[in-house]
């Protein structure tokens, strides 16, 4: 997701100041795990929700803010396997600004279920921040300027992420 164009023209976005200062920021990334072998329900080999997706999250937003939050809270729901089932937290920056962050495998049957949401005190993007988008309907974001204002759909590049990155 840090190679797709649309994650990259979010952070310059960010940089620049469009957004004004970062008060808030969402990222959840779920989705539906139904195979009972798979490793990510395996507690000796590192399995779990947090680890497996929740680092997408996690790293996305310390990108919105540019720094490394505190815990204010976390939650996880556990499997009798002693894996976690899915995860939420809210972490405080530096600046002052807040996020929260989700995670799971408890997502719609045959669907992901991954997107963010950026707000300053100037205006907010709303985002999938994917590994890959090679559909170009996909390859958007909602920018809304100012309180009031016209949403703006902000179309941007597409690829596949992992190709992206190796480039």
């Amino acid at each position: 997701y840090r190679f797709q164009q649309q994650t990259i023209q979010a952070l310059n976005m960010i940089r620049s100041g469009d957004l004004g200062r970062i008060e808030l920021a969402r990222a959840g990334f779920h989705f539906h795990l139904n195979r009972p072998d798979d490793v990510r329900w395996n507690s000796d080999l590192g399995g779990g929700a947090l680890w497996d997706v929740g680092c997408y999250t996690i790293s996305f937003v310390r990108a919105i803010f540019g720094a490394k939050p505190q815990v204010k809270s976390a939650s996880l729901s556990w499997t009798d396997r002693a894996v976690d089932r899915a995860a939420t937290a809210t972490l405080v920056f530096p600046n002052g600004g807040q996020a929260f962050v989700s995670c799971g495998f408890d997502g719609p049957l045959g669907g992901v279920v991954r997107h963010a949401t950026i707000t300053g005190d100037k205006g907010s993007l709303s985002l999938s921040f994917e590994n890959s988008i090679e559909e170009e309907d996909r390859a958007v974001f909602q920018w809304l300027q100012a309180p009031g204002s016209p949403v703006k759909s902000v179309p941007v590049g597409c690829g596949n992420g992992f190709a992206l990155e190796a480039d």
